[in-house]
């Protein structure tokens, strides 16, 4: 009416809702609106920093449509509105986010919190698949939180138990992106991953509560040099809105879970990231730890041999070290031999191929031993296999443990001889990992690498090892050996022509003979029946023990204590020759026995003994 005000005008309030669908296309509808007459409806959204709506990422024309219904008619009308011309800026930002990796506490082994941080600037592509390698040595102790079950992972409710991060995300356009807070929690693993990850991100504007976003990881052990790798993503879209990432803070803050390594470094971190249009960056941060001269170093070390230790015997090798807590990290491992611990070549013929080795694929032949190492960061004990490796630039090849599992490991280490014909196995690469024990064992027996020397050991010889820790300190091991050599089983062996072969075995003084067997030349036949009974004695003194006789061998097993004396007498008669022999085997032939014996201490010799007829 004539003379009314704004004041005076009557207030109309409408209730809408707002539907986004999959590609983010907004759709407001208003329903009953009241019957009133009006030439012009007319909506302002103010524009700047916190702006309700934002322009399309790239310059185009862009058409909406809107849908009248009268209250005279049911049918709609459709209007097309005119185009909205994008033309300005319209060259964009290229792929090249940053990111960074900050300690809270930048000393070597300190349980300290680490950022990582990645970041894109505004209307750059966005952010999508995320790989980020964490420097070699910066670990997580897996026993300080509890792993949240897959159902409760895929819902986000995980328990406080499972929390390992905070989580600060930035979304959206301009200067004054909005910031949203979250959580990163342990989860239940994939198979072949050390463990599992899931980022909870609450999805709130002001009062707009959207939900949890939740987005799965996993945390990879790299099997080269134990460094974690987390493999996650940024979601472009949440119930049909653009998320629009600026940047995501990681705040690996559970007290006592992030583990610096010791060595200072300087150590690369590497994150691979790839855009939503397929653009790749790899942007670096580089960490540098202090405090390496103040970490003690004085891991434990011992080594023995056991089973076939005397001459030409293939003895078992059994390492363990035991490095300890708060001490710098093993690094390196010099180990050199005693004197008289060789290699055998015929035993060093199946070799793993390096490839094969590096992809965790060696034949089942190449191994020749076992590996077993305890770790601060986990309770469970490791378990692998060591394989002979064929490493380029060396003649012998080299000693790999491959570890397998979860905490899937490989090093490799070189094998040579020095001048002195002492083996020499060098680990140099050791990863950066808090071991608390490792024992390494080469196996013993017939297939053994190694093979004690045909002469005695020597008296005064020593394991000599160099240990080197990760902040460059080393340790020096020095581990006599006994020379016990000469405490194996005497033979007294004579073969004539005329009279046949004597062989008399003594146990050394305090010990009998738990068993042994003499392997005669190939093609020698030992007869049987009656001719062998009147051809062939064995005499046992000392204890008791059975013969065992085969056409090809002599052997004795004794019951009890055992015997500390066996001798056999086998007459001309009682064997045959082969015919080679019979025209050959004339004075001062040499012939070569074949024996194994094992003493009641379950020690454990063989050798070949070379005989001349007379």
């Amino acid at each position: 009416p004539e003379g009314a005000t704004a004041a005076d005008a009557p207030r109309i309030k409408l209730t809408g809702s707002v539907k986004v669908d999959e590609n983010g296309k907004l759709t407001t509808t208003f329903l009953d609106a009241p019957q009133l007459r009006f030439s012009e409806l007319r909506l302002a959204f103010p524009g700047g920093p916190n702006a309700l709506f934002s322009t399309p990422r790239a310059c185009g024309s862009f058409t909406s449509t809107s849908k009248f219904t009268s209250w005279a008619s049911a049918t709609p009308v459709n209007v097309e509105s005119s185009p909205l011309v994008i033309n300005e800026d319209c060259e964009t930002p290229g792929f090249a986010p940053s990111f960074s990796m900050v300690p809270a506490n930048s000393a070597v082994g300190a349980k300290s919190p680490t950022k990582v941080t990645i970041a894109r600037a505004d209307r750059s592509p966005w952010l999508k698949d995320i790989k980020v390698s964490l420097p070699s040595g910066f670990l997580s102790d897996l026993t300080i939180a509890t792993e949240c079950a897959a159902a409760a992972a895929a819902t986000g409710a995980c328990p406080e138990s499972s929390r390992i991060a905070t989580i600060t995300a930035q979304a959206g356009v301009g200067e004054s992106p909005l910031s949203l807070g979250g959580k990163m929690y342990l989860a239940e693993r994939q198979e072949g991953s050390v463990a599992g990850a899931v980022i909870v991100v609450r999805a709130k504007i002001g009062e707009l509560d959207l939900g949890d976003v939740v987005v799965p990881g996993k945390i990879d052990l790299r099997p080269t040099d134990a460094g974690l790798t987390l493999t996650t993503s940024a979601p472009l879209r949440f119930k049909g809105l653009a998320l629009n990432m600026r940047s995501i803070v990681v705040d690996l803050d559970r007290e006592n879970f992030p583990l610096n390594p010791t060595a200072c470094g300087p150590l690369r971190a590497v994150a691979e990231i790839t855009g939503d249009g397929g653009q790749t960056a790899a942007p670096t941060s580089d960490v540098t730890y202090t405090g390496c001269a103040d970490l003690p170093f004085q891991p434990g070390f011992e080594a023995k041999l056991s089973g076939e230790t005397g001459p030409r015997g293939h003895p078992q090798l059994d390492v363990t070290m035991t490095p300890r807590a708060g001490d710098s990290n093993l690094k390196g491992a010099k180990v050199v031999l005693p004197v008289g611990i060789s290699t055998d070549l015929n035993n060093l013929k199946n070799v793993c191929p390096l490839d094969a080795f590096n992809a965790g694929t060696c034949a089942e032949n190449t191994v020749v031993g076992k590996v077993s190492v305890q770790v601060a960061i986990t309770n469970d004990v490791i378990g692998g296999t060591v394989h002979l490796v064929r490493v380029e630039g060396t003649t012998l090849p080299g000693l790999g443990m491959n570890i397998t599992g979860r905490y899937a490991q490989r090093v490799l280490s070189t094998v040579k001889i020095d001048k002195d014909s002492r083996v020499i196995t060098e680990f140099a690469a050791i990863p950066d990992l808090p071991l608390r024990r490792l024992d390494l064992s080469v196996t013993g027996g017939a297939k053994s690498p190694l093979q004690v020397s045909p002469a005695a050991c020597k008296a005064d010889t020593a394991w000599n090892v160099t240990l080197t820790g990760q902040g460059g300190k080393t340790h020096q091991v020095n581990q006599a050996v006994k020379c016990d050599a000469l405490n194996v089983a005497k033979q007294a062996v004579t073969w004539s022509r005329k009279t046949g072969l004597k062989l008399t075995l003594t146990a050394p003084t305090g010990k009998t003979l738990k068993s042994a067997k003499i392997t005669l030349p190939k093609g020698f036949k030992i007869k049987s029946g009656k001719t062998r009974r009147q051809n062939l004695k064995v005499a046992v003194s000392g204890g008791k023990a059975k013969s065992k006789i085969s056409s090809s061998s002599l052997a004795i097993v004794g019951s009890g204590a055992g015997p500390t004396k066996v001798t056999f007498t086998l007459k001309t008669k009682g064997y045959s020759l082969p015919k080679s022999y019979k025209n050959k085997l004339k004075k001062g032939k040499k012939i070569k026995l074949k024996s194994r014996i094992v003493l009641s201490d379950g020690k454990v010799t063989t050798s070949t003994t070379t005989v001349k007829t007379k």
